[in-house]
This record gives structure tokens, sequence and C-alpha cells, in this order.
């Protein structure tokens, strides 16, 4: 029962549209719209000028947290890890990310509380009210903001890829945020939030089923904002899908301000309006995209596998897995890593010890590798069919060069091949998420009903899941490249026959089931009967032409004469003439 001014009236309206830049600011936390602001005499809070939300207020129990090591550690960590070394424009780090996902969770939270909440909120939404306060808004944004403080150097290489070879699997980045929040508030003597509300940071950054039931019933909706587990709608999606697209120049179509402005919680969850429907999957699959672009990129993955070696060899001497435990250790590993271990014989003079001296130089000769762009060679890839997605198996190094059948001239290493799979779905394992998503058809309703793709589209895809074999060579022979690459054709036509193909069918198929022929260019020649030469007779031609001129270059896997294995222009270092260098490049790239 009072009065709304003008300026209020504006304000709940800009709330009621959902728009991520408005309302929090200084003195709503601490005093509510309706009180005149409350600021905390050493601080009023801070603004940051985000590159996507634009200018966005930080309140001074975030800076409080922000303003210490442990957070500051993350401006050292880059938000899509070694993706970097592929797309240039992917230096962005996990600092902006987190202050982003503060940013959304507080607005979200905040549009919950001025539209559906009984205690202080103007209830222009009509039907059910939930039970939160502007404390909840508090404690919603901080999860958001620390919900990154245990990620490990390299994004999830650390824990997925170099810990596991470890053989370390039950170390988990959240558990680690959970610490290091811990840590920043007793090294800080934090006490502008209370125990039971740092309790309820520590249960949303996981966000998991378990966590949600050690809640308060009524305030379990607020589970959904920062690490919702029941249907992945959550703003740190929102976030760093279109923070990665931006910086990596990736185009994604979902309108995530819109999921906002029609939403609304009922029956203890955050429900969306029946017509969200398709924007919905376009988060799925926008998140699809970008794991196909950019996350499982071939050449970042070969990068991923470099350093985890590296890793692997320099921990005798770093001693990289003493300091997961403890926050006070894990404080200082970050991505400089690589420039420790590349730099470590300079910084650390002396004769290291002989156990050690050896694994050293080789983690230091692979980071020379990888800044000469003498990448791991990404050989060939195939898709597992759908019925055996549940149930497949890949084959070991072992077990995959047991199929190339040696003709004594080059033979296979095990220890120089890499299995690697890869995987890409909608977030819940070959099922459809938006399955588990409630709908409502007007703001007024206070039970949800869900929606089936059948009554929206008959275009939604049949299958949400998809797993891609991927083997790559630490060896860079061609030689060694093609032989491996027949290994794995080989192990195709076992598996699978004619159903299965491998994802660049010219570069070894051998003109078997599935590929299609084509004329070899004029200048180089086959044997006679073939419409299209293989892989093997292709190769051979290339390098009895090299041998004859005496010309040094690499020839790729695909059959054109590289330099790094980027597809450049070879660097031709002899020769006879610049013209006849590029005359027999165009034979060798036309065939």
């Amino acid at each position: 029962d009072f009065s709304l001014s003008m300026s209020q009236h504006a304000h709940v309206a800009d709330v009621a549209r959902g728009s991520l830049r408005s309302g929090f600011g200084p003195g709503f936390l601490d005093g509510g719209l309706n009180d005149p602001p409350a600021l905390p005499s050493r601080r009023h809070g801070k603004y940051f000028n985000d590159p996507l939300h634009g200018h966005i207020w930080m309140h001074p129990t975030y800076l409080d947290f922000i303003d210490t090591p442990a957070f500051q550690r993350l401006r050292s960590l880059h938000q899509l890890g070694l993706t970097y070394y592929v797309y240039d424009g992917a230096s962005h780090k996990r600092f902006e990310h987190c202050l982003g996902v503060s940013h959304i969770a507080c607005s979200v939270a905040e549009r919950i509380w001025m539209m559906q909440g009984s205690n202080k909120g103007y209830g222009v939404i009509s039907g059910d009210t939930v039970d939160i306060n502007r404390r909840d808004v508090l404690v919603t944004g901080l999860a958001g903001l620390c919900h990154d403080l245990g990620h490990g150097p390299f994004s999830h290489v650390f824990d997925r890829e170099f810990l596991k070879a470890k053989g370390i699997i039950d170390w988990d980045h959240e558990e680690m945020s959970c610490k290091m929040f811990d840590h920043i508030r007793d090294e800080g003597n934090i006490d502008s939030i209370s125990d039971e509300e740092a309790k309820m940071v520590k249960l949303m950054i996981p966000g998991g089923p378990e966590h949600r039931n050690q809640a308060p019933e009524e305030k379990r909706f607020l589970f959904d904002i920062v690490a919702n587990y029941r249907n992945s709608i959550d703003v740190d999606k929102f976030d760093y899908l279109q923070r990665d697209a931006q910086n990596c120049g990736v185009k994604v179509s979902c309108d995530f301000n819109r999921l906002i402005q029609f939403s609304k919680v009922i029956q203890n969850e955050i429900c969306f309006k029946w017509s969200e429907y398709l924007n919905i999957a376009e988060l799925f699959h926008s998140r699809s995209i970008m794991h196909r672009k950019v996350y499982t990129h071939r050449k970042a993955k070969a990068i991923e596998f470099m350093v985890v070696d590296a890793l692997l060899e320099a921990d005798q001497t770093l001693r990289l897995t003493d300091k997961i435990h403890s926050p006070q250790d894990f404080i200082h590993l970050n991505d400089s890593i690589l420039e420790t271990i590349s730099s470590y014989g300079f910084f650390f003079p002396g004769t290291l010890p002989e156990e050690v001296q050896g694994p050293m130089k080789r983690a230091q000769a692979i980071v020379e590798q990888l800044r000469r762009r003498q990448l791991y060679r990404y050989v060939n890839e195939l898709m597992v069919p759908s019925h055996e997605l549940k149930h497949y198996k890949p084959p070991s190094p072992a077990e995959l060069c047991s199929y190339y059948h040696s003709d004594g001239e080059v033979s296979l290493d095990p220890s120089k091949v890499i299995v690697s799979m890869s995987e890409i779905n909608w977030t819940k394992k070959g099922t459809n998420p938006i399955d588990r998503v409630g709908f409502f058809d007007s703001y007024d309703d206070t039970e949800k009903r869900e929606v089936h793709a059948h009554q929206i589209t008959s275009m939604m895809p049949s299958e949400f899941q998809e797993r891609s074999l991927r083997v790559y060579s630490r060896d860079r022979n061609p030689k060694v490249c093609a032989a491996l690459n027949k290994a794995i054709d080989n192990y195709r036509r076992k598996q699978w026959g004619a159903k299965v193909e491998l994802a660049t069918p010219c570069k070894g198929s051998g003109g078997g089931e599935g590929s299609q022929p084509s004329l070899p260019s004029a200048g180089v020649h086959f044997p006679e009967g073939s419409l299209r030469p293989s892989s093997q007779a292709l190769r051979a031609a290339q390098l009895d032409v090299i041998e004859e001129y005496g010309l040094q270059t690499q020839v790729g896997q695909d059959g054109n004469a590289e330099a790094d294995g980027e597809g450049d222009a070879a660097a031709w270092t002899g020769g006879k003439s610049n013209k006849r260098r590029r005359s027999l490049q165009d034979q060798i790239d036309g065939a």
C-alpha cells in the first residue's frame, strides 16, 4: 500500500522487459528501490565497462572478493584455454566471464524479486509469489561471480586431460571453487555475508541435485540461475556462448535477453513461455555449433595434446599435482606454466638432478615445437554410428596400429599415436534437454506444462548427440601418417564396412567403398585403368618428383605440400629454378 514515483514506475517497466543493463546499481541491494540508498562508507561499488554487457555495477561485497589475489588469478587464465593458438581473438580471460555471469545472475534474480517477490516486489506478474528478497539477489550474484574460481590452467585441459593422465579422477574444479571461496572469505575477514549465505553460495556453485536438496525448499528455484543441472538453461551459458562467439568471430542465433524476458517461477522452477521453445532449441544448437567450430577444433585439440605431454614431463620437476588440493598452493597455477617450463634453466640456473633433467628437457622441446608450429598431425576421424553411441569403446593405440599391415618400410609405434573421442551433444547425453523445461501460456498461470517438439515444429533433430573417433600422430613423418591413416581405414572397414566413411575419404580410402572417383591432373602418371589414384600412388608420385629435382618439403596427408600442417604454401629450400618449382607445385596441388 504505497505509491510509486514516476522513476520507480519506469524502473519496474524496465525490469519487466528484462533488460540486462537495468536496475541493479548502487543502493539496490542495500536499501531497496523504495528506500533511500544506504551506501557503505568505505566504498560505493564500482562500474566495469564490459565489452559484452556494457557498464555493469559490482556491489561493494563483490569487490571484497574481486580485489584479492585468488580472484585476480582469473586474469591469468584464458577462458578458452589453448584455443587462443587457433583463434587469435580468443584472448579473453575467466575474469571478465565471471563478472558477466554475476551481472546476468543478478539481473535475473532481481527481475524475479520485482515481479513475483512476496516481500518487496511490486507484483507486476500475477499468480504465485515466491520467497525471495534482496539478499537472495546478492547471494545469487556472488555465486555467479565465484563459480569459476577453481578452474585450473588451460581451461578443462588441466582436469580432463592432464590430471586424468596422472590417474587423478576425483578432483573437481567446482569443489575447488568452493575452497577458494572460503579461502578468500577467511583471508579477507569478509563479514558482509553471513555463514548461512556463504553456505548457500557454495551450494549454488556446483548446483547438482544433491546440493539443491540441501537448500530451503522455497528457495530452490534460485539453483536454476547460475548452474542449472535440471535442464542446463543457466546464465553461465548465456555469458560464455555470447562472449566466446564474439571473440572468435562465430555467429550464434539464440536471443538470450528474450529468454529472460519471457520467464517466471512456477512450482519452484524457472519456466518459459511456450513461444520460446524454438529459442531454447537455438540455445542448445548454438552450443553445439561452438563445440564443433571452436571448443573441439582439430588443431586446437592437437595443441592441447602437446601441452598435456609437456605437463606430464614437467610434473616430475614442478610437482603440479601436489598443488591442486590447497588453495594457498593452487592460487599459483595459471597459464604461465608454459613460460615456466620453457625458461626453467634461465631463471633457475644449475644442474637438475639426473632423474628430472631428461623429462624437463623433453617438456621444453615440446613447448619449442609448439611455438614453431610443428604440431602433432591430425590424421583422420570417423563418426560413430548413432545406434552404437552408448556402448562404443574406442580402440587403444596399440589395437589401432595392429590394423596396419606393414610392408617393412614403415612401422607404427603405438606410443606415437593418440586416439581421442570427440563428443558433441545438447548437454543431456543423447536426449532432448527441452523435455525437462517447464512452460506456461500466460503470465497468470500458476501451473507449468510440457511442450513437445511435434507441437511446434516437424524439423527438430532426431539425434541430440554425436561422437567421433579422432586420431593424431606425434610423429610428423608423412609416411607414418599415411600408414596410420590406412590403419584407421582398415579399422573402419572391419567394424562397420560401407556404413561408415572417414571424415576425409580422399586421405586414405584408396578408392574403396563410398569414395568418389576423380581424374588425376596432367603431369603425374598413375597406373592404367584407375579412374581415381590411390593415396599411396599419389604420395609415391609426389615423393618421386621431389627426389628427382632435389626439393625439400613436407607432404601433408591430404596430398598437398605443406610447411606447417596448416595448409600454407610449402617452403621450398632447394631445386633448380623458381619457375620449375612453381610448375611442380602446381602439379602436386592439382593432383
